[in-house]
């Protein structure tokens, strides 16, 4: 904030003369008199002032003014006249008409104000004609009045820029956007003013007429209980033709404390800048970027852009969907600072550093005469187009975005995406013969069609030139259980693995392509504790199956969410414990495109450092030795392998017919194709004892197992129990382990009580659990159990046997409410899928065979 010099003004006792009678009107048809010698003393007082000093800290320089010149005026602590004089002249009064002549002597003209008000004591519009003269002077600014300078011509075009107290909250960013759109300017504005309620006046002359006062910006007014009010308050406006400022020494009832305080003038008034018209448009301007109201269009936009947030105007279409940079930025625009809220952007053409322009809630608020845009006043996205594009012909423009904007029948989205793509795979003949077909099908102008072609194409080639080969949907349709097969005996022929794991990996593969429409996207986390236990071989055999694979032993985070947001890939990343191994960066990256709702990360780009929203949703697979951080695995569906042994024999990839493979893709295509809808409305039922990110990770894979039947549902939340539901038993504290003992005992032994030896002998037996070495090797006993239970606030109770012996130990209702709070609840009675009740099973039994379920339903193993 920029300071100003604090130099009060001496306070004496009030000694008010009689006031004046006459108004000026009145004295102008009397003859001519001599002054009295009350005049003569107030005047004798002016001439034997001393010297005045000109400070101007705030804009940044110092200047000393002779008794000639108006600087900061500042009167010293004693009365001009001698305290014993009968005179009934004060020292405000000496100040103010000292004040008065010295502006008349500048050229400016000047009006009598009411004592502590903003209202001219006498009839003022003489003097927007003529100035006063020195007698007028004399007899108007004697009783304690206050001084303005009236603004316009009679001024030489003087004009005051007012900033009220709310003002002054952005006055620094004020002068800020000044100095980066014109640092000439900048510099030329060295006089102004505090006003009594901490706002700021600017005081400056123009080379041209001033405009009258106008209202630069404004704020929605509200009521004391927050009810907007239909009025607005202005907190930015000028004095200028027609208007008047109050300036020093005049004082003022603050609005802030309601306390009279002065005016503060700093620098020399008798030297005041000059501005050019365009000078004084781009100070306007600049004010006025910062109105709160709410941006209307221009008059002669009205026929193309409404108000209306649900119009169908194409000049509506734009305003809702266009992107101000890009728009910008396609012109030949640059960025060159300024803030989130308020955007520096230079024309095209320019080779320095300099602002053209500032753009911000309300619009683009140009500056430079040379950018082809109207000047001071805000315009909107369909107008920049209008004037950018062509030439200022709305009607033109208005025709050109209808056919980029129409609205297209009764095609739905997908179709249109569909026709398209059609199109897009015709040659520059067959397209060119079919265009007006497509125009008529489609509703669009020729331009909006070829437009989509074009970028349609370059996507495919995009797509080509990273090896992600279009793959053709089979012409039939598919069973799903029997796909689900297929996928399950391929990964069973090539890998050593549990069924669980191959059941996951086998709907995992089947979430890639259908990744568009599920909202969350789990990790295929592919482990192994050493060496050659088959995750490189892995993700070989998910490389031929997945949508769009991309496969890589390293990546930078800058290169997944680029690739992902251009191509929407599934990332295959090998040695991930060597690229991932101290990069939090990667690992972030890789994170945020978990969720749909939280997949973006922000970076800036290009030399001009633009912001820009990248996408990073995706499926990704990750093969390392060892485990990942914790950030990864919780967002991750676990394949774990194992080295196999001599007698698990497995087929080699390179001896597997390579359209075996592509038929499979091609299934995998029509599958997704056929029940891309059916998928995205799915909701499907998850097992109770897997945690919230469990559940999140399973989700997509039991939508799709619904389209199967009930007993592939069951096999594939078998798989997440196996895979997620003992994930994080590790983390739990001993207190929840011995909880989770004690609901399985009273279950098993079917006692509703458990006497203390006999609990800790039980416990002692589950070799599977932490207690027959809980006591650093030894057993736990009675008494660690008991100090371990009152965490729940559960102690023994006192029991009598059938020979009447007592002895301690447990009920079993005394477990309730903690086995609610701090254990899952155990598995239902029953799932429920496609209407089809069956009983599930907390663990795959043995001998379970996924792969012989699937096959008995028509699938055929890969060969």
């Amino acid at each position: 904030m920029y300071r100003a010099t604090e130099q009060p003004l001496a306070v004496l006792p009030r000694l008010t003369p009689p006031r004046l009678t006459e108004t000026m009107a009145e004295a102008s048809r009397q003859p001519a008199k001599q002054p009295s010698p009350l005049f003569n003393q107030a005047l004798s007082a002016v001439q034997q002032a001393d010297a005045l000093e000109s400070v101007c800290d705030g804009f940044g320089t110092k200047k000393a003014a002779d008794a000639g010149n108006i600087g900061c005026l500042r009167v010293g602590q004693e009365a001009v006249l001698s305290p014993n004089s009968n005179a009934d002249v004060t020292q405000n009064q000496a100040d103010t008409l000292r004040a008065a002549l010295k502006y008349l002597q500048v050229g400016l003209s000047v009006i009598p104000i009411q004592p502590s008000s903003k209202k001219a004591a006498v009839s003022w519009k003489i003097y927007q004609e003529r100035r006063m003269t020195e007698e007028e002077a004399k007899q108007l600014f004697l009783d304690e009045r206050q001084v303005a300078i009236v603004g316009g011509a009679i001024s030489s075009n003087v004009e005051c820029a007012d900033f009220d107290a709310k003002a002054s909250e952005i006055f620094p960013t004020f002068l800020e956007t000044l100095q980066a759109v014109n640092p000439a300017l900048r510099e030329k504005l060295t006089i102004w003013q505090n006003t009594p309620s901490d706002g700021y006046h600017i005081l400056y002359r123009c080379s041209g007429p001033v405009d009258g006062s106008q209202k630069l910006a404004e704020s929605e007014a509200y009521l004391h209980e927050g009810e907007k009010e239909d009025r607005s308050d202005t907190f930015i406006e000028t004095r200028g033709e027609g208007g008047y400022f109050l300036i020093e020494p005049s004082r003022a009832v603050s609005k802030l404390d309601g306390q009279i305080k002065p005016y503060m003038l700093h620098g020399d008034i008798g030297n005041l800048p000059v501005l050019t018209p365009q000078e004084r448009g781009t100070l306007l301007t600049i004010a006025r970027t910062f109105d709160e109201r709410p941006a209307t269009p221009p008059p002669e936009m009205q026929p193309f852009v409404s108000a209306k947030p649900d119009g169908k105007r194409a000049g509506d279409i734009l305003e809702r969907e266009g992107d101000w940079h890009e728009l910008l930025t396609e012109a030949g625009w640059k960025p060159v600072g300024g803030t989130k809220l308020r955007e520096h952007w230079q024309r095209p053409g320019k080779k320095d550093n300099s602002v053209s322009a500032t753009l911000n809630e309300q619009g683009l608020f140009v500056f430079s005469t040379n950018a082809g845009l109207p000047v001071g006043q805000p315009i909107n996205k369909f107008a920049f187009i209008a004037f950018a594009e062509y030439g200022g012909n709305f009607q033109a423009a208005a025709k050109a975005l209808g056919e980029k904007y129409s609205v297209t029948g009764d095609l739905d989205e997908a179709e249109i995406e569909a026709e398209i793509e059609r199109l897009a795979g015709l040659s520059k003949y067959a397209y060119a013969r079919q265009r007006e077909t497509a125009k008529k099908k489609l509703k669009m102008g020729v331009q909006a069609i070829d437009k989509l072609v074009a970028e349609r194409r370059a996507e495919i080639e995009g797509i080509r030139a990273m090896g992600f080969a279009e793959v053709e949907p089979s012409p039939e349709p598919q069973d799903a259980a029997a796909l689900m097969g297929d996928i399950y005996q391929a990964i069973k022929r090539h890998i050593v693995c549990e069924d669980a794991a191959a059941i996951a990996a086998t709907l995992w593969i089947m979430m890639t392509w259908l990744a568009d429409v599920v909202d969350c996207a789990p990790i295929a986390l592919i482990a192994g504790p050493e060496k050659r236990c088959g995750k490189s071989q892995f993700l070989a055999i998910m490389s031929r199956l997945v949508h769009r694979p991309l496969a890589s032993s390293g990546i930078s985070p800058a290169a997944v969410f680029r690739v992902v947001e251009q191509f929407r890939p599934t990332l295959l990343i090998d040695e991930a414990d060597a690229c991932m191994k101290d990069n939090e960066a990667l690992r972030g990256v890789i994170n945020s495109g978990h969720t749909r709702d939280s997949a973006k990360v922000i970076r800036c780009e290009g030399d001009n450092h633009v912001v820009r929203t990248f996408n990073t949703f995706g499926p990704k697979a990750i093969a390392g030795i060892g485990t990942p951080a914790e950030t990864i695995v919780d967002r991750s569906i676990i394949l774990e392998l194992r080295r196999r042994k001599d007698n698990e024999p497995v087929a080699r990839l390179d001896e597997t017919d390579p359209e075996s493979w592509a038929a499979l893709r091609s299934r995998l295509r029509r599958f997704s194709d056929d029940n891309r809808e059916k998928v995205q409305a799915a909701r499907p039922m998850l097992p109770d004892a897997l945690n919230d990110r469990e559940r999140d990770n399973w989700r997509p894979l039991l939508a799709i197992a619904e389209l199967a039947d009930a007993a592939t549902v069951k096999a594939v939340c078998d798989a997440a129990l196996t895979i997620s539901g003992n994930a994080n038993r590790g983390e739990e504290s001993a207190q929840v382990q011995l909880l989770r003992s004690m609901r399985g005992l009273f279950k098993e032994t079917g006692c509703a009580r458990l006497g203390s030896k006999q609990l800790v002998a039980l416990l002692k037996q589950d070799g599977q659990s932490l207690w027959p070495t809980f006591d650093h090797g030894k057993p736990v006993n009675e008494r660690q159990v008991a100090t371990l239970l009152k965490h729940f606030k559960i102690e023994a109770r006192r029991f009598r046997d059938s020979s009447g012996v007592q002895y301690r130990g447990y009920l079993a209702e005394d477990f309730q409410e903690a086995f609610a709070r701090y254990l899952a609840p155990q598995q239902p009675d029953e799932y429920v899928a496609d209407g089809t009740p069956f009983v599930p099973i907390g663990r795959a039994p043995a001998g379970f065979d996924f792969a012989a379920v699937i096959a008995s339903l028509g699938g055929k193993a890969i060969q």
